[in-house]
């Protein structure tokens, strides 16, 4: 058995029989084998910044067991194995709909390269693409829905989908201190209890839910939204490398309450990869026009596969993106 794949069975059987608290699983995410960089998986993150991104986040272990040789007692660690996974991580509002979609491809190196997918956007007349996980009744039928349509606009296929429950993003922020962002302007509207200064500043608690959720008021409307979801989610991965263990623990904690697998896919797998991820480059897949009457954006699907294609490989995009948050970080 690997060092890995024995660290996920005692965290998981120790999860289940509350044996082990989460600051103990935690403390040997730290210090435990790190992540092989070798492997390569492609992800479908969706979530307003979550998702976060939250991310769509996933290790490649099972991948590795899979391909594997047997263990010995001399096959401590078994050889790199050139594999890709995918994941679906769609934040969920109050209304059971995905308020964020995210594809991101996990490198070699440890970086995510991430698309964002408009929650608005057309996948037949009248059906908005987030629309397809409450048409299936949610739950895990809805994120498998919402896999094959994120399939059918992306070209890209995800093996295991995670879903995120929007609200519980003021616990999520708290237990690790906050989140910083940057705003190019003051900004206070009413529908989402936003209040906030020009400038950078961390948010957490109702604020980083507000900061979230608020879509009216700003000048692009929800494609504005989709740009501090991104923003969000690299502030959120550059305070998880720099978490202390009190913090992770905590975090690990509001990840049971929050974040629902699809069932090959262990929650431990999530919450390790957070804390080892060194960089994120988010963009947005391109449309044609906007369709004001029915609210949608209506997007080429030959153009979105060669956009997501091109940019999940890092090779320069042939489309430009539109929404994606710039580079020095500020949002409106």
């Amino acid at each position: 058995m690997t060092n890995d794949e024995l660290l996920i069975r005692q965290a998981i059987a120790a999860e289940a029989e509350q044996a082990v608290d989460s600051g103990t699983v935690l403390a040997n995410l730290r210090q435990g084998a790190k992540p092989r960089r070798r492997r390569v998986w492609i992800v479908a993150v969706a979530g307003g910044a979550v998702a976060a991104g939250i991310a769509a986040v996933v290790i490649p272990l099972t991948a590795a067991r899979e391909a594997a040789p047997p263990a010995t007692s001399e096959t401590v660690t078994p050889p790199p194995v050139s594999t890709e996974k995918s994941l679906l991580l769609l934040g969920i509002d109050g209304f059971d709909h995905p308020d964020a979609i995210v594809l991101a491809r996990f490198g070699t190196d440890g970086s995510i390269r991430a698309v964002s997918l408009p929650r608005d956007t057309g996948i037949s007349p009248g059906n908005k693409l987030n629309s397809a996980y409450a048409k299936a009744g949610g739950g895990d039928a809805g994120a498998r829905a919402t896999v094959a349509e994120v399939e059918k606009l992306t070209g890209v296929r995800a093996d295991h989908y995670a879903t995120v429950d929007m609200a519980q993003f003021p616990a999520l922020s708290s237990a690790i201190g906050g989140v910083e962002v940057c705003l190019r302007t003051a900004v206070k509207e009413r529908y989402s209890a936003a209040d906030f200064r020009a400038g950078k500043q961390i948010l957490s608690g109702a604020q980083a839910l507000a900061f979230l959720r608020q879509r009216h008021g700003l000048p692009n409307g929800d494609l504005d939204r989709i740009a501090r979801h991104q923003a969000f989610l690299r502030g959120l991965i550059t305070k998880l490398s720099n978490s202390d263990l009190q913090q992770l623990t905590a975090l690990f904690e509001v990840l049971k309450q929050t974040v629902h697998t699809d069932p090959q896919l262990p929650l431990i797998d999530l919450a390790r990869a957070l804390t080892s991820t060194s960089s994120v480059a988010l963009g947005t897949i391109p449309w044609t026009s906007v369709d004001g009457y029915q609210g949608m954006l209506v997007v080429d699907p030959s153009q979105v596969h060669r956009f997501t294609a091109d940019y999940l490989t890092g090779k320069p995009a042939t489309t430009a993106s539109p929404a994606s948050a710039p580079s020095d970080g500020c949002v409106n």
